[in-house]
């Protein structure tokens, strides 16, 4: 931000419960979190970019010969998937299911520790497909679930909390540019 060259700000990455743990701690002013997830309490803004979810399979897998997945075709295929029970929740209450349970062999909290347990065939792991960005993905393969199941990442902050100047500009700032 040129225009206000003393002003810095710090990014903190990390899981969903860890981030809202420290917004709600007010250790955190802002954060940007991926749907599914509960933003009750915060303002929320919706960021454009919309998250393709699909199954990130070893290209030794007899699943890396498909272009997609459709959802009901991972009964019975052994799934590492995200240790968010909202995640869980959205892939096992969705229709094409029926009631079917999906064979979740382990969970991770962030997805680059899961790439080499996928490399090597230990199972395939549920994922957005932005997470395949700036990876070596020669080993693997992302396909895309049908039909598609997309979320957004948000911007959140706490309701009722007084932002400082700096906080309340850095927000200006973003929500302009992503209205743009």
């Amino acid at each position: 931000m040129s225009e206000h060259p003393q002003v810095t700000f710090s990014i903190f990455s990390g899981t969903s419960d860890v981030i809202v743990d420290r917004l709600d701690k007010g250790l955190l002013d802002l954060a940007i979190l991926l749907e599914p997830i509960s933003t009750d309490k915060y303002h929320k803004f919706v960021l454009p970019r919309e998250e393709k979810w699909g199954l990130m399979v070893s290209q030794q897998s007899y699943l890396a010969s498909k272009d997609s997945i459709y959802l009901e075709e991972l009964v019975g295929v052994p799934l590492l998937c995200s240790l968010r029970e909202d995640v869980q929740k959205m892939f096992q209450s969705h229709e094409a299911l029926q009631d079917r349970q999906l064979n979740i062999i382990g969970t991770y909290n962030l997805i680059f520790n899961v790439f080499s347990l996928v490399e090597n065939r230990v199972g395939s792991a549920l994922t957005i497909e932005g997470a395949m960005a700036n990876r070596n993905t020669s080993n693997v393969k992302f396909l895309p679930i049908v039909p598609e199941i997309s979320t957004h990442c948000v911007l959140v902050w706490k309701r009722n909390t007084i932002l400082s100047p700096s906080v309340n500009k850095l927000l200006e700032k973003f929500l302009q540019a992503f209205q743009a």
